[in-house]
């Protein structure tokens, strides 16, 4: 029997709202890029059953992460090159941009359209697709393996945005670790877990204060505290929502959980409206957020719409 976990739909509308005011001018940004992107990433870990095959992974993961990928790279592609031609600004290199897209498919190759955040979903397939390798190992082999790879990640530049995927696989086998160990049969987390993390986030933030964490450039100030930092922000939100979130999610929480996705995508969209008029009246990102929210729940609102006629959807 499938069991539900309530508390991963409130982590994962704080992680997607998170991720969409990271890319706002806000006050919290220094703290949001401290985990925002590792907490995805250990979510997916998280639930990653190693029982699994392959052929299996691969092709759920490729439906939902390829997919979606290469479909909003164009369109990111098609937009760039017509609010250049209409701002009268230079031209995007098409042939280039299309290079980074099917070869790099990193951020420093992404970065000049609205594609600059689709780096995250073939750095998140092959990390799922390696880590599914990597978890079938003794214990020992999967630390020297994940600690390998992000050695290499923090080295080298690599196609098919793999050096991203190294890193991430750390991230990846931590939210599997924790998950598998921490995790009681009946479901639920001792609250001394959520204590310890909350005393190591103290102890790090009063020493180096929020530490950097961004994955997509690879720029980390201290792989082992990004990564001591990341668990203990993922443990303190599975004990906190375990303990106080015991009934079924809200209808809206359980509607951006399912729709984290589509979010993910389109924001950098609906964050440039919201930051243009905004801007006309000379308001805060305050403003901004609620706009590109209000637009959010429109395109949410037209793609159930569209899944309840029938048509599959990706995203």
């Amino acid at each position: 029997m499938k069991v539900r976990y309530f508390w991963i739909d409130y982590i994962k509308v704080l992680a997607i709202f998170a991720v969409v005011l990271g890319h706002m001018n806000t006050p919290f940004t220094s703290f949001i890029y401290s985990w925002h992107m590792p907490i995805f990433y250990m979510i997916s870990g998280a639930f990653l059953k190693k029982e699994e095959s392959h052929k299996v992974i691969i092709l759920h993961s490729f439906k939902r992460l390829m997919i979606p990928y290469f479909v909003f790279s164009v369109i990111a592609l098609i937009i760039e090159v017509f609010k250049r031609k209409l701002l009268d600004r230079v031209p995007l290199d098409v042939i280039e941009q299309l290079y980074g897209v099917i070869f790099w498919m990193d951020f420093e190759h992404l970065k000049a359209s609205y594609a600059f955040l689709l780096w995250f979903l073939p750095s998140l397939f092959f990390a799922r697709l390696i880590l599914n390798y990597v978890v079938k190992k003794s214990f020992s082999l999967q630390v020297l393996l994940i600690t390998f790879l992000t050695y290499i990640s923090l080295r080298v530049n690599l196609p098919f945005s793999l050096d991203n995927a190294f890193l991430a696989i750390s991230f990846l086998w931590f939210g599997y670790v924790i998950f598998q160990y921490l995790h009681r049969p009946n479901n639920s987390f001792n609250f001394l877990y959520g204590l310890v993390a909350f005393i190591i986030l103290l102890i790090v933030y009063f020493w180096i204060g929020f530490p950097k964490v961004d994955i997509s450039s690879k720029e980390i100030e201290n792989i082992f505290i990004a990564i001591l930092w990341s668990c203990s922000i993922f443990i303190l939100l599975m004990v906190l929502f375990d303990k106080l979130c015991t009934n079924p999610p809200m209808k809206i929480v359980s509607i951006i959980s399912y729709n984290t996705m589509i979010i993910y995508l389109l924001h950098p969209y609906t964050n440039n409206i919201g930051f243009i008029i905004s801007s006309y009246y000379g308001s805060a990102w305050v403003f901004q957020i609620l706009i590109s929210s209000l637009l959010l729940a429109v395109l949410i609102f037209l793609k159930n719409i569209i899944e309840r006629k029938g048509i599959k959807l990706y995203v």
